[in-house]
Formats: C-alpha cells, sequence, structure tokens
C-alpha cells in the first residue's frame, strides 16, 4: 500500500499577478509619469509667459489646468487605489 502524501496546492497565481502589477508597474509608471507631468506644467508657464500672441496664452493657460489636473490626479493616485482596496474589502 502506497503512503498518502498531502496535496499541497499552489500558490495564488492572482495574488502573484496582483502583487506584480501593485509593486513593479504602478510604481514605475508612477515615477516615471510624475516628473514629466512636473516639467510639463515647467514648460506650460513658460510658454505661456513668453507668448505674445492672446489666443497662444488662452491656449497654454487651459492645457496649464488639465495638466495640473492630471498630476494632481497622479500624486494622489496611491491614497485612492489604498481608500479603494480597503473600501472594497
Amino acid at each position: 500500500m502506497k503512503a498518502f502524501r498531502s496535496m499541497t496546492l499552489a500558490e495564488d497565481p492572482f495574488q502573484t499577478i496582483t502583487e506584480f502589477l501593485d509593486k513593479k508597474v504602478v510604481t514605475g509608471f508612477l515615477n516615471l509619469a510624475i516628473p514629466i507631468a512636473v516639467l510639463s506644467i515647467i514648460g506650460l508657464v513658460l510658454a505661456a509667459y513668453m507668448s505674445h500672441d492672446d489666443h497662444s496664452k488662452a491656449k497654454f493657460k487651459s492645457s496649464l489646468f488639465y495638466v495640473c489636473g492630471v498630476t494632481i490626479v497622479l500624486l494622489l493616485s496611491r491614497v485612492i487605489v489604498g481608500w479603494l482596496k480597503f473600501n472594497i474589502n
């Protein structure tokens, strides 16, 4: 008679994928996107300041509004994701 070996289940693959996405992909994206957004804000402010045409200044200022909004969302994304994880569970 063969001895019964206990069967252990493999590690949950979704947990591994979730950790990879959370720790590597999202963190890498945020480490890249936040400095680009800040440099975009600086560039738009300088372009709006140096522009002599009123139409161009208005376009730069409107795009500055959107870039600032995206930057705020990027900076708060870790807090937002943590809040969503807490409330979903």
